[in-house]
């Protein structure tokens, strides 16, 4: 059975729209669970989080407006969209984020009873998207990212680094006034600017290709995703080049190429960055979260830790909590 939810799609639209102000509301008890919240940033930027279910199937649309740039992170149940009249369909999986320019159409949104939907997006003003493309890019990397999304949508994987800073993102409010929205504008562009570099690294990979076989290309890619969706048991560096079908040899140089990094250091940076993550957004021990992340010893993981973050595990907690202060 799927009912309209009149009032579900007040609360959705009251969280798209353009007014400066904060808002978060509670999903109608008798429609579901979870809320709707909504911050905007002095520059105009709105910061949108979803997290909620639903007992029946929802349908919900709102206008998106052609003076934004959208940026969509899936962490929940994925979302199917469509827009206009002729009813232009993409999806966004669980882990993946996709960004594209307004287009004043009407997007629908079906939600699923009994799924949990966990959304976040930023509506980026394009004046502001393109004055900071103006500000930081050269010409021919400001024609890439705006042709990535003119009349398009962009994907990309959501990795370790995009969780914690969402993790972060929530102790803007132990800020008064100012440094608040500067402490909130400055993880939103730190967001950015990861999203847009992901889309570059696409464009660099596929530039790769040009110097290495494409099965070399595809094979470091692969192998890249296995290390993602396997941080905790990461398979040797013989069983990863078995698994995605070359030598060892062959894929330590084919990694390094296409990504910049060799796969040991990659490995050791995505299980911090989801390490970091979880100390900020759990209240898991520093001991489960080793575990967790693949480390064997908790002094391993500290030495490692420190390195990057500056600080111990359970003092860099500690520092998030009081918001930054010693």
């Amino acid at each position: 059975m799927r009912r309209d939810g009149a009032e579900l799609n007040k609360i959705l639209e009251k969280a798209f729209e353009d007014a400066p102000r904060r808002i978060e509301e509670f999903v109608p008890i008798d429609v579901g669970n979870g809320t709707i919240s909504r911050t905007v940033t002095k520059e105009g930027v709105i910061l949108i989080t979803l997290n909620m279910s639903f007992f029946e199937d929802h349908d919900a649309e709102s206008q998106t407006g052609d003076d934004y740039i959208y940026l969509w992170f899936c962490f929940g149940e994925r979302v199917s969209c469509s827009v206009g009249e002729e009813r232009k369909i993409y999806d966004i999986e669980n882990g993946q984020a996709c960004i594209y320019e307004g287009s004043g159409l009407i997007e629908r949104v079906t939600y699923r009873g009994g799924k949990n939907y966990n959304l976040r997006c930023m509506k980026i003003p394009v004046s502001y998207y393109y004055a900071m493309l103006g500000k930081y890019f050269d010409s021919k990397e400001r024609d890439r990212y705006q042709g990535a999304i003119t009349g398009d949508i962009a994907y990309i994987d959501i990795d370790n680094r995009t969780e914690h800073i969402f993790t972060e993102l929530k102790d803007y409010t132990q800020y008064q006034s100012g440094p608040g929205y500067l402490y909130l504008e400055s993880k939103i562009n730190e967001l950015l600017s990861l999203v847009l570099a992901s889309v570059f690294k696409a464009d660099i990979v596929t530039a790769s290709a040009c110097h290495l076989e494409k099965s070399k290309v595809d094979a470091a890619v692969e192998a890249r995703r296995i290390i993602d969706d396997e941080i905790r048991n990461v398979p040797g560096r013989n069983e990863l080049a078995r698994l995605v079908g070359t030598s060892t040899t062959i894929l330590g140089k084919s990694f390094r190429e296409v990504f910049g990094t060799s796969i040991h250091a990659y490995v050791i940076d995505q299980r911090l960055e989801k390490g970091a993550a979880l100390l900020l957004g759990t209240d898991m021990s520093v001991k489960e979260i080793c575990t967790e992340i693949g480390y064997s010893k908790a002094s391993n993981f500290a030495a490692a830790f420190k390195r990057k973050y500056g600080v111990i595990p359970s003092r860099y907690r500690t520092q998030l909590q009081q918001g930054g202060s010693s």
